[in-house]
């Protein structure tokens, strides 16, 4: 039995066509991610700075109430 011989493909219109189409969707894809990657960077820096600020009012809260039952 005999393998048949490598065809190269035909590079038409139509192929580079999809080439083009295939690249443009990648690269739209590429940056949609982006947009949404600095969107989510901003969600989290901006929830890590009210659980900083949380923390902070907590332990304020915890010292006052500590210094006013030692006064007393």
């Amino acid at each position: 039995r005999q393998k048949a011989p490598k065809i190269q493909r035909l590079i038409t219109p139509r192929r580079l066509q999809r080439k083009r189409h295939l690249l443009s969707m990648k690269k739209r894809r590429a940056e949609k991610q982006r947009v949404l990657q600095n969107e989510y960077a901003k969600l989290v820096q901006q929830y890590m700075k009210e659980k900083r600020e949380r923390k902070r009012s907590e332990s304020k809260r915890r010292s006052s109430t500590r210094e006013s039952t030692s006064k007393a």
